[in-house]
């Protein structure tokens, strides 16, 4: 039997299956499906993640829905049908009450969650109990048969697909039918390694699924052909591919592409190649891994490991001769620690990176990545792995980027140890290494309107002045479907002078002198874009001219003000 698995530890598991992800984005329908197949699996021995699964499904179905994208909505509503006909009515009371018991909330954040809850859960139960025609059996059938077909390793999704079937039409030879199919791919997957098993599983251990029939290689003349095309179709990713991280984010999308792709041969072979070549390139030795591995399933003549062997050497870091020594050894404790270290720093990739360091030959750090691959559900152990991440990042973190990273884990676990009721000298040792964290690399934004000077410092995007006018300016422009944020620096100011008084004001402005009347907002920055007004730190897209003017509080003032000095603004791509 597996390991039971912690209950707090569901969002760290929400983490490892979004990873790498960039700060602050937000979870898509695929984040949140996976993250609902992840707590469903956990569900086989904590039956209290069920709830979070169904709920987890409804997000994605939202956003599958919206997107019009048939096959995964089909999906999420064979996984949510299957979630509820596992719940009880005692499982979601003991979902609500722990809600309502939620630490470290204040009580409008755990009303507006409940609200949110309430809503998901009303999603679960139209999607369920939604009455389905009996002349849709057929269709139902052909549906789920499509997807075990093109889904063969994956033996829990196609038992959940075969069991919608089965149950919905359960007088029908369709669903008995589906019903045999059913129990026989979840006796399948009860002989599969547990989810924490294959959560430890690296590049190097894990189980390739047996090769089908393989197709030949196509002729070089008409593949070269083929690559011609791929280019062209993805001309913009390719000028964006300019250095090692944009090549490696080219190559991990050529790779999933390509293993996306079923029904062109030659598209299949392209894509794969180009994302052995990109990831060699891109020192992408995850995407190099996985496409030499693919090729080697797909067409004849393909040694993965020869490929491999190959590919390493020319690879930019240092780190080759640890990855080569993975092929011959997936236990080497030197070569694990080598190349965990270079997943989860230079990567940032946890999952890789953890896999590796829990079989690698520095105490200190498998202990960390058996206890974040664990989970940690008291205080202390909270407090523990922000100890262990904030001493990586001081002992082996060699530039920014990583340095960044590791104590950004350190800071996440500090404050969630904190938020448990961390007391004593612990608790005084977390708030100052948080403090020294975030005066060192400030968390991303979780409210705009709040960011700090050092946050916007740290903002991608252009720098453009705006000059203290009363009449507008153009600021920039946004192109054809760009989306940027207009955020102006948090404590600039500049300054307007009238009444025989120089005020000045940041972009929200300020109180104006009582000789011209008083009045809150003298000197606030107003933005347009084409003319229709925007709030500061909001998003626009293009395409539309970004323009900019002073605050005067209208007729009474403008005719009586020197305005003068600029405040700087980002326009943040989003």
């Amino acid at each position: 039997m597996p390991r039971r698995v912690h209950p707090l530890v569901g969002s760290l598991f929400a983490l490892l299956a979004l990873a790498p992800a960039l700060p602050g984005a937000e979870p898509t329908a695929q984040d949140f499906a996976r993250q609902g197949l992840e707590l469903m699996r956990q569900s086989d021995t904590d039956r209290t993640r069920i709830v979070d699964a169904a709920l987890a499904f409804a997000r994605a179905l939202d956003g599958f829905e919206k997107a019009k994208d048939e096959e995964n909505t089909a999906s999420m509503k064979a996984s949510i049908f299957w979630c509820k006909k596992r719940m009880s009515g005692d499982d979601i009371k003991a979902f609500l009450a722990a809600k309502k018991k939620a630490e470290g909330k204040d009580a409008p954040a755990v009303e507006a969650e409940q609200k949110q809850t309430e809503i998901l859960l009303a999603k679960v139960d139209q999607v369920a109990d939604t009455k389905v025609d009996a002349g849709q059996a057929e269709a139902y059938f052909q549906r789920a048969e499509a997807f075990a077909k093109a889904h063969p390793d994956d033996a829990l999704q196609v038992a959940i697909r075969w069991f919608e079937v089965a149950d919905r039409f359960k007088d029908s030879d369709f669903g008995r039918k589906a019903q045999d199919l059913s129990l026989k791919a979840m006796t399948t997957y009860s002989k599969q390694p547990g989810p924490e098993a294959a959560r430890r599983e690296t590049l190097f251990t894990r189980r390739l699924p047996v090769a089908g029939k393989l197709a030949p290689r196509p002729d070089p003349a008409e593949a070269a052909e083929a690559l011609s095309e791929l280019k062209k179709t993805y001309a913009d990713d390719y000028r964006r591919a300019t250095g090692m991280p944009e090549r490696a984010v080219l190559a991990k999308r050529m790779l999933d592409k390509g293993k996306e792709t079923k029904d062109d041969l030659m598209g299949r072979w392209v894509l794969l190649n180009e994302a052995l070549r990109l990831g060699m390139d891109g020192d992408a030795y995850h995407v190099v891994v996985m496409a030499a591995d693919e090729l080697g399933l797909s067409f004849e003549g393909i040694d993965p490991q020869k490929l491999k062997r190959e590919t390493f050497p020319r690879m930019p870091s240092t780190v080759s001769k640890s990855m080569l020594a993975l092929l011959d050894n997936p236990e080497d404790k030197d070569a694990n620690l080598a190349a965990g270290v270079f997943f989860l720093l230079r990567g940032q990739n946890l999952a890789l990176g953890l896999s590796c360091l829990v079989r690698g030959s520095d105490a200190t750090l498998a202990r960390l990545a058996d206890q974040e691959l664990t989970g940690a559900e008291t205080a202390a152990q909270q407090a523990e792995l922000g100890d262990a991440w904030y001493e990586l990042a001081k002992r082996q973190a060699k530039n920014p980027v990583e340095r960044e990273f590791a104590f950004g884990r350190s800071r996440s676990w500090y404050r969630g140890a904190m938020a448990k009721g961390l007391g004593g000298f612990s608790l005084d040792k977390a708030k100052q290494r948080c403090e020294e964290v975030d005066e060192q690399f400030p968390p991303p934004p979780s409210d705009w309107d709040k960011i700090s000077a050092k946050q916007w410092d740290r903002l991608p995007g252009q720098v453009v002045n705006a000059r203290a006018a009363i009449n507008t300016q153009e600021l920039g422009k946004a192109g054809t479907k760009q989306k940027l944020r207009i955020v102006p620096h948090p404590t600039e100011t500049w300054a307007i002078f009238s009444g025989g008084v120089s005020t000045p004001s940041t972009w929200r402005g300020a109180q104006a002198p009582k000789q011209i009347g008083g009045g809150s907002g003298f000197g606030r920055m107003l933005l347009y874009a084409d003319g229709r007004p925007v709030q500061p730190n909001t998003v626009v897209e293009g395409p539309c001219k970004i323009e900019v003017q002073l605050e005067t509080l209208g007729k009474r003032s403008s005719n009586s003000v020197t305005p003068s000095g600029q405040i700087r603004v980002k326009l943040v791509p989003e």
